[in-house]
């Protein structure tokens, strides 16, 4: 695995308490911005780019999640961060909550965001399903249509631009980047680790949220042994762009409550 450099590829926004958001794998940094503008207002908000999107100039070598790991890690050094706060959105999730098991002493909260776990075989083969149709017929043709369910038709009704932008956003990901990214998250499996995770942990997604819904976010939850849950009725997957202060509301008011000399 060559050496790479994550110095080009971060952006920071506020002061105060230090939070790494790790978007996912159809995702750059940019799907962060709604959250990040309420977050820092009264946080230090990093946002990078995963390896092959955005600003991050790897090729599409294949790369396992303790790769993305050590780059998460190679960031929290740079910023000299003894403990922070981290925020994963899906794979960005599965990311986040390898680290917490790796390095638990520099966690301070945990937010694991529509992260999917304990998966059945039916729900590897979907994902299998969607890489098999990428292969053959590109990412444009298999997601254009599929955009659109991750949020509600409200919103999808009133913000078509958004939506065009964030199937922009992914066509411009490299497909053989896509699709290592996409292999990672159908193999990647963190159940058995959450019951390890004792830091305080905020498990959040929308109730309707394809692949990891209120069901399977409550079954998370269980796991957990300091864990707050927090399920947005009648939202989907897409709960970063359509309800972004209400996130970083929750998100913000969790941190808050956490750091309290009595919380949980």
């Amino acid at each position: 695995m060559p050496d790479r450099s994550t110095e080009d590829r971060f952006f920071v926004s506020g002061q105060g308490e230090p939070v790494f958001l790790v978007h996912g794998n159809a995702s750059t940094h940019e799907t962060w911005s709604g959250v990040v503008r309420s977050l820092a207002k009264d946080s230090q908000c990093i946002t990078y780019d995963l390896r092959g999107r955005g600003t991050d100039s790897s090729g599409a070598e294949t790369y396992s999640l303790d790769d993305l790991v050590d780059d998460l890690e190679a960031l929290g050094v740079i910023f000299e961060a003894q403990s922070a706060h981290f925020i994963g959105h899906s794979l960005g999730g599965m990311i986040v909550a390898a680290y917490a098991q790796r390095f638990p002493k520099r966690v301070r909260t945990l937010c694991l965001m529509a992260t999917p776990a304990g998966r059945t075989a039916e729900d590897m083969a979907k994902s299998n399903k969607i890489a098999q149709s990428i292969r053959e017929n590109g990412v444009r043709a298999t997601l254009g249509t599929m955009v659109e369910s991750w949020y509600t038709d409200t919103f999808v009704a009133a913000h078509p631009s958004a939506i065009d932008q964030r199937l922009e956003q992914i066509v411009a990901i490299d497909q053989n980047v896509f699709l290592n990214g996409l292999n990672l998250y159908a193999a990647t499996e963190v159940e058995e680790s959450l019951s390890e995770l004792s830091m305080p942990t905020l498990v959040m997604s929308g109730e309707l949220a394809i692949g990891c819904g209120a069901k399977m976010c409550e079954k998370i939850h269980g796991h957990l042994p300091n864990s707050h849950l927090k399920i947005f009725e009648g939202l989907k997957n897409g709960i970063f762009t359509e309800i972004p202060e209400a996130v970083a509301a929750e998100v913000s008011s969790f941190i808050r409550s956490a750091l309290e000399p009595t919380a949980r």
